[in-house]
Formats: C-alpha cells, sequence, structure tokens
C-alpha cells in the first residue's frame, strides 16, 4: 500500500470547481502496487475509508502512466456526481452508463496531461498498439456501439475532446463538470449530448462561455450524433459490425445490449444475419418485426430476464440466420426486422453481418431444389480489436453479388439481384 500525492489534480480542481478530495486530512489518496496484474481500477471509500486506486505492474508498469492514474481518479471524479453504473431497459442491458463513466475519466486523464492518447507507456506490452484509446479519433453513434463501455465511451469522449479543441482546456473542463453534476444517477449517450447543449446555454448566460463557444459545443454534439443515440444498429446490405454480449452471476442467460435492424426492401426474399462468434457457447436469436425486441428484468439473486415480445426465434448455435418468404417464418417485404441475441457465457464477443437478397423462389413442384436457406455470402466479419482476430477474415463485400438496386429509402438499403 502507498499514498499517491494529487496536489496537481486537488489544485486544479479546487481552483476551477471548488472541489477536492481529501484523505486522512491530507491531500492523499491510498494506491496498491506492486501486483502482477495487467490493468489499474479506482474503488471508492466506504464507512470513512479512503479512496483507493489498484495499479497492477503487468509487462510494463501501469503505475508509471500518469494517464493510466489520472484515468482512474477521474473515475472518482465522476461518481462524487452521479453513480454511473448498469441499468436495463426494454432493449435489454444497457452498459451506456458504464461509456459514459470511462469517456468522462478519459477525458479528465487526457486534459490534465494535454495529449488524447491514454495509456501510452503502459501499452507497449501489447503488440500493435500506441494507447489503449485516442481521444483525438473520431467515433458516433450508432457506427461505434459495441455493448460494451470500453468500447463505446469514444463516442462521448472524442466530442469532449473535440469540444476541448475548440473552445480550451479551462472552459471545456468546467462544461464536462457541469454536465456530470446536472444528469441522472444512469445517463446514457442521449442524455449526455443534451446536457453538453443545456449545460452549454446556462455556462454561456453566466459569462463562461461564448455564443462561438456555445456553437462549438452545438456542433461536435451533431457531429458524432449523441442526440438521439439509442442501442439500435442499422445494417445496410454488406455491412459488418462487432459487438459484446455481456454476462453476469455466472452461466445466467443474459441478451446483449445491442439490438440490430435489417431492412427488407420491396422485392426482397430472404434475409441473412451472418454471425462470427470469437469466443465459445451457444446463444439465441430473437426476431421482431417493425419494433425492437421487448425485454424486462425483474431484479433479484439473480434477476429474472425475460422476453416479452418477439416474432419467432432461431436456437442453439446458429452461424446464420436466415429467413426467407418461403420459409417457416415468412419474410415480408417491405418491414424493419430487429433481432438481439442471448447467450448463457460470462462473456462473448460476436461479429455480425447482413445480406439481403432477392431470388427467385424454389418451384414448389419440383422434386428436388437447392436449399434456399443456403448463405451466398462468404465469411464476412467486421473489424475486431488486435487480440480478437482470426486468420482467414474477408472483407465483408469481398463476396457480396454485383447488380445492387438502391431503394430510395434515406438509409442507403439496397436490393440484390
Amino acid at each position: 500500500m502507498a499514498y499517491y500525492h494529487l496536489d496537481r489534480i486537488n489544485r486544479h480542481m479546487r481552483d476551477s470547481y471548488g472541489h477536492n478530495f481529501v484523505c486522512d486530512g491530507h491531500n492523499w489518496m491510498q494506491i496498491s502496487v506492486n501486483m502482477d496484474y495487467e490493468n489499474a481500477w479506482y474503488s471508492g471509500g466506504w464507512g470513512g475509508d479512503c479512496p483507493t486506486l489498484t495499479v497492477g505492474q503487468g509487462t510494463y508498469d501501469f503505475a508509471y502512466d500518469s494517464a493510466i492514474v489520472y484515468h482512474e481518479f477521474g473515475h472518482g471524479i465522476n461518481h462524487t456526481y452521479t453513480e454511473l453504473g448498469f441499468d436495463f431497459d426494454n432493449l435489454g442491458p444497457d452498459y451506456s452508463p458504464q461509456g459514459v463513466d470511462e469517456a468522462f475519466a478519459d477525458y479528465w486523464a487526457a486534459s490534465l496531461i494535454g495529449r488524447p492518447v491514454i495509456g501510452e507507456y503502459a501499452s507497449l506490452g501489447t503488440p500493435g498498439e500506441l494507447g489503449f484509446r485516442d481521444l483525438s479519433e473520431f467515433a458516433s453513434c450508432p457506427d461505434d456501439i459495441y455493448g460494451e463501455g470500453h468500447y463505446d465511451s469514444p463516442m462521448l469522449s472524442s466530442c469532449l475532446w473535440e469540444i476541448r479543441e475548440a473552445i480550451g482546456q479551462a472552459k471545456a473542463d468546467q462544461l464536462a463538470l457541469a454536465v456530470l453534476g446536472s444528469v441522472s444517477n444512469e445517463p446514457d449517450f442521449d442524455e449526455i449530448g443534451r446536457a453538453l447543449l443545456s449545460q452549454a446555454s446556462v455556462l454561456e448566460s453566466s459569462g463562461v462561455l461564448t455564443s462561438a463557444d456555445v456553437t462549438a459545443v452545438d456542433t461536435a454534439v451533431a457531429n458524432h450524433t449523441l442526440v438521439g443515440c439509442e442501442r439500435i444498429v442499422e445494417l445496410l446490405n454488406g455491412d459488418a459490425h462487432l459487438f459484446f454480449a455481456q454476462g453476469w452471476w455466472g452461466g445466467m442467460v443474459v441478451p446483449s445490449g445491442v439490438q440490430f435492424m435489417l431492412y427488407a426492401p420491396p422485392g426482397a426474399t430472404r434475409l441473412t444475419a451472418n454471425v462470427e462468434p470469437y469466443t465459445a457457447g451457444d446463444y439465441t436469436v430473437y426476431v421482431n418485426r417493425d419494433t425492437p425486441v421487448q425485454l424486462s428484468m425483474r431484479w433479484g439473486r439473480p434477476p429474472d430476464i425475460t422476453i416479452d415480445d418477439y416474432d419467432f426465434m432461431f436456437a442453439g448455435s446458429p452461424e446464420r440466420v436466415s429467413f426467407t418468404e418461403w420459409s417457416d417464418d415468412i419474410i415480408e417485404p417491405d418491414t424493419e426486422y430487429y433481432f438481439t441475441y442471448t447467450h448463457n457465457s460470462d462473456f462473448m464477443v460476436l461479429a455480425v453481418d447482413a445480406i439481403i437478397v432477392a431470388t427467385t423462389p424454389p418451384d414448389a413442384v419440383a422434386d428436388a431444389v437447392e436449399d434456399p436457406t443456403e448463405d451466398p455470402s462468404g465469411d464476412a466479419v467486421a473489424d475486431v480489436p488486435t487480440d480478437m482476430e482470426t486468420d482467414g477474415s474477408e472483407d465483408p463485400a469481398s463476396d457480396t453479388p454485383s447488380g445492387s438496386i438502391t431503394e430510395d429509402r434515406g438509409c442507403g438499403c439496397s436490393l440484390i439481384r
């Protein structure tokens, strides 16, 4: 156990916002070090105990990386204002509050060191990595929703960094803290986006921000599509998307925190969602027409999760989910199909890509017909983190038939002949 002197951080917080952390009457925080562990975390103080940072010493010592220490301290700042934990709604588990927590923790660290890369030193033990996250890399909703807090966080952290670059550190830091002080205990990205807009107006009224600053905030929030952000990813023909299906309490059947939507345009005869699992475990796909699959949870130990509204399901370990106008689950053209996954593993990583096909239905009177649900697409997968990549992954469009017809629907949906 060690103590870490926090004068620099506390001086910045106290001078700007009248807020600082004190442990045992001093500007100190307990630090647990000297363990073979490739990570770090923050633990809030309970029962009068001092807040604690735990910093591992793996291939490269995380305690030597100032951004890592500041990031974990940033969690302490966040949780002083709001809980930022886990939520559940009718779409399933909501890891958005966790993503908001990680985004603000990254922002505090990057703002204090004046650089957007988090973990430049600690990541040297990871081949091909220069920092764990880079706030200067653009991310937006819904393209960068994955259903896991660290991977979802860049949608907000890159927005906060864009604001800092536009209006300066002092104003951006004060805006970020004002947002944390104005939101609910479990905010999602939409709530944070709206809070950025409203708190920018409040700070303009008090003379902290100028009208040009407010315009910059409005632009950044719009660029990253925070307002209206929801955990539904529309898949166009040939799109591929990585997502996480997290679990907890060991083996309980848990739905993904992300739902997908496929639009069947007029003339479509088959929809196919190819799934490439990167971890072991069975999963089930639930599909609903026109509206998202509806879920609910009764809190308990363990909680009771139910699927309340869906049209049909695919059980087992389906690597392809395909339904057609001649299958048991008949496709209806000009219809939106929403689907989600449940699984019985502690953690799963999957990639899904979409195929929308128009073909001639098989002759019902023929003695033998080719299986109409066979997928012509190949094994297309989404981009995955370096440590999850598998050999032989292909371009999602590499096996897509040519001759697409784009439906005029404002979404670029295409019909493949």
